[in-house]
């Protein structure tokens, strides 16, 4: 199997056996391609998956009324 990241152009890592493969990531969408061969070398059409690396904290807004509030616990 090899695989790219987002594009289809250059080289592709060839993946024998379990290796762990490390990719810059920054935030966005991002597209992971993977193709096979097979024995007599031939090499398969591209498979594709989408995903998007979020890295930005979300932000929470809390709205309350104070009346009615006590430290006592239910």
């Amino acid at each position: 199997m090899q695989i790219k990241v987002d594009d289809t152009e250059g080289s592709w890592e060839e993946l024998t056996g379990q290796k762990t493969v490390a990719f810059e990531a920054t935030e966005g969408e991002h597209t992971i391609y993977a193709r096979f061969k097979d024995d007599s070398g031939n090499t398969s059409g591209y498979v594709s998956v989408k995903y998007y690396y979020d890295i930005t904290p979300p932000e929470i807004t809390l709205e309350y009324s104070e009346t009615g509030l006590t430290n006592q616990f239910l």
